[in-house]
C-alpha cells in the first residue's frame, strides 16, 4: 500500500536523498477527496486480491467464510452513525457560556447547556468544520459551528486563516506599523499637552488665590508674522548644499548636505572615530517618514568607511567599520541579533539562536566596528511591552559588552522609547529633522535636488511660484519634493520633452499620496 502510495503525483516519499531536487507540490494533482476515493478502492482491490498468509485466499473470502461460522458480529440496531463518530479523532474542551471552541470556531447543542464549566470529550470531523461530535451521557450529539462558515474541510479552512493571517502580516510591513507608531505618539503627545496646559492653569489659580501675589492681567503676547519669505532665484544664496558622490560625467549619485543633515553626519564621523569608551553614547536620530534619516546613515557609512580603509593583508575576517541594519518586524531581542549576524556575514542555525547576542558582541570586534547604525527602530512601539523592554535590554548589551557606539533612526516617537530606559536616555544624543518650512531654505533645497536630477533650467523650480507649489504639494517633507521632481521629469519624457512644465509637475502632484 505504501509503496503504491510513493507512485501519486506529488508524494513526497520517505528518503530525503531520493527525493533531492524534486518538486513535491508542483507535481501534486489529486485533491483531498480524490485521494480519499483512491485510497478506499486500494483498500477494496487488497481484500480481493490472493494473500500468501492465507494460502492464497482473499482476505475478502476469508471473511465471508468466517462470518458464515459466526453469530452477527455486530450486535441488533447499532446505530452506523454513531459508531462512525467513534473511529474520529478528539479533544477535550471546557464547556463555555457561548458553547465549545475549536480552531477558534464556536460551537454549540443544547445539551451542552447543563454542563457550563464541566470538560467534556468532543470528536471532530477533518471533512468539514460545520459540526463537532460533544460526547454526552455515552451518546455522541452533533453540535453546530455558531455563525456563517463555508462547507470546506479543515485543511482547506487551515490553509484559508494562513493566507488571512500572511496578508496581515504583509498590511503591517507596507506601512501598518509606522501607522500604529504614528498614531501611539499622536496620543502620547495629547496626554502631555493636556497635563502642561491643566498644570498651567492650575499653578496659574493659585496664584491667583495667594495673597501679596498680583492680579493684573498680563500683557498679551505680540502676533508675529508668520508670512513666508519667498524670494526671486536671483537674491538666493547658493550655499553649495549639492555634493556628487562620484565626479563622473555620467554619475547619479548626489548628496544634499543641508545644515541638519551635514550636523547629523558629522555627529556620527565624529563618534565613530572616538576611542571605545566605557559607557559608549547613542544617537537617536528622529524625523517624519521621508525626510532623508535613510540617506544620513548611508552617507555616515561611506565617510566612515572612507576614513577607515580595510587594513592592507586583512585576513582575519569580514571588514566592517559600520554595520547598517533595519529593525525587523516585531522585533525581539533574539530577531535583531540574529539580523545583525547576517549582516555580519555569519550562517544562521538553529544552534546559534541561545548564543546569538554573545557571537554579535564578539563578531564585532573581529571586525573592526565603530559603529552600528539601526533604522526604523519606531518598529518597537509594535512589540508588547515585555518584548519593548527585551529589544532596549538587547541594545544596552550590545552597546556596553561590545564597546561600540549606536546611532538609530525613525519617526518622532523613536526619542520616547528611548526614554523609558533610564540608561539609554542618559546617554541618548537626539536629532531631529524637522519639516522643511516655506520660503528661501525650500527654495535652496529645491534649487539643490533639480540640479542634481539634471533637469533642465533648474533655476525656475525655485522661482517663487513654482516653489510655492512644490513645498505646498511635498508637506515640507524632503522625500516627496525629490520625488515630485523626478515624477515630473519622468512625464515630461515621456511626452518625448526634456524640459519639464508646470503642467508636469501638477500631474507628478496627483500620484503623490493625499497625506504625504
Amino acid at each position: 500500500m505504501t509503496r503504491r502510495m510513493r507512485l501519486l503525483p506529488g508524494a513526497t516519499g520517505g528518503n530525503v536523498t531520493a527525493r533531492d531536487g524534486h518538486d513535491a507540490e508542483a507535481d501534486a494533482a489529486m485533491t483531498l477527496e480524490e485521494f480519499e476515493r483512491w485510497l478506499v478502492r486500494e483498500i477494496c482491490r487488497y481484500h480481493h486480491t490472493p494473500h500468501e498468509g492465507l494460502g492464497r485466499v482473499a482476505p475478502a473470502q476469508m471473511w465471508s467464510t468466517g462470518v458464515e461460522s459466526h453469530g452477527p458480529l455486530a450486535p441488533p440496531g447499532v446505530d452506523i452513525e454513531q459508531l462512525t463518530r467513534r473511529f474520529l479523532p478528539w479533544v477535550e474542551r471546557t464547556v463555555q457560556s457561548g458553547g465549545v471552541k475549536i480552531d477558534h470556531i464556536r460551537y454549540w447543542h443544547e445539551s451542552l447547556a447543563p454542563r457550563l464549566g464541566l470538560k467534556v470529550m468532543i470528536h471532530y470531523d477533518d471533512r468539514t468544520i460545520q459540526e463537532v461530535y460533544p460526547v454526552i451521557d455515552g451518546v455522541l450529539v452533533a453540535a453546530a459551528a455558531v455563525g456563517n462558515y463555508p462547507n470546506v474541510t479543515r485543511p482547506e479552512w487551515d490553509v484559508a486563516v494562513a493566507a488571512r493571517r500572511h496578508s496581515g502580516v504583509v498590511y503591517q510591513h507596507a506601512g501598518g506599523q509606522a501607522e500604529i507608531a504614528r498614531l501611539v505618539h499622536a496620543n502620547r503627545q495629547e496626554v502631555l499637552n493636556a497635563k502642561s496646559r491643566t498644570r498651567g492653569l492650575r499653578d496659574a489659580r493659585k496664584r491667583l488665590e495667594r495673597e501679596g501675589v498680583s492680579h493684573a492681567a498680563q500683557p498679551a503676547n505680540q502676533e508675529v508674522s508668520n508670512v513666508p519669505s519667498w524670494v526671486s532665484v536671483a537674491d538666493l544664496h547658493d550655499e553649495g548644499w549639492l555634493k556628487w558622490r562620484d565626479r563622473s560625467a555620467h554619475s547619479s549619485a548626489f548628496w544634499i548636505d543641508f545644515d541638519e543633515a551635514r550636523f547629523a553626519v558629522e555627529t556620527l564621523v565624529d563618534i565613530a572615530h572616538d576611542e571605545p569608551d566605557e559607557r559608549p553614547p547613542c544617537v537617536i536620530l528622529v524625523g517624519q517618514s521621508g525626510m532623508g534619516k535613510t540617506s544620513i546613515l548611508r552617507e555616515a557609512q561611506r565617510r566612515i568607511e572612507c576614513d577607515f580603509p580595510e587594513p592592507e593583508g586583512w585576513r582575519d575576517a569580514r571588514y566592517a567599520p559600520v554595520l547598517r541594519t533595519v529593525i525587523p518586524a516585531s522585533p525581539t531581542s533574539l530577531k535583531i541579533n540574529l539580523t545583525l549576524l547576517w549582516k555580519q556575514g555569519w550562517p544562521i542555525t538553529t544552534s546559534i539562536h541561545r548564543i546569538a547576542d554573545l557571537k554579535v558582541v564578539e563578531l564585532l570586534g573581529r571586525q573592526r566596528t565603530r559603529l552600528v547604525a539601526v533604522d526604523n527602530v519606531h518598529a518597537i512601539l509594535t512589540a508588547g511591552g515585555r518584548a519593548r523592554r527585551d529589544t532596549l535590554d538587547a541594545f544596552r548589551f550590545l552597546m556596553s559588552e561590545g564597546n561600540v557606539s549606536m546611532v538609530v533612526a525613525g519617526l518622532e516617537i523613536a526619542a520616547d522609547i528611548f526614554a523609558e530606559d533610564v540608561e539609554l536616555a542618559y546617554r541618548s544624543i537626539v536629532l531631529r529633522l524637522p519639516l522643511w518650512p516655506p520660503g528661501e531654505p525650500s527654495q535652496r533645497l529645491i534649487l539643490a535636488l533639480a540640479r542634481g536630477l539634471r533637469i533642465i533650467e533648474p533655476e525656475r523650480f525655485a522661482e517663487p511660484e513654482m516653489a510655492e507649489f512644490i513645498w505646498r504639494t511635498s508637506h515640507g517633507v524632503t522625500g516627496n519634493f525629490k520625488r515630485l521632481l523626478h515624477w515630473g521629469h519622468k512625464i515630461a519624457s515621456r511626452d518625448g520633452r526634456q524640459r519639464v512644465e508646470f503642467a508636469d509637475l501638477r500631474a507628478a502632484a496627483a500620484m503623490l499620496p493625499a497625506s504625504a
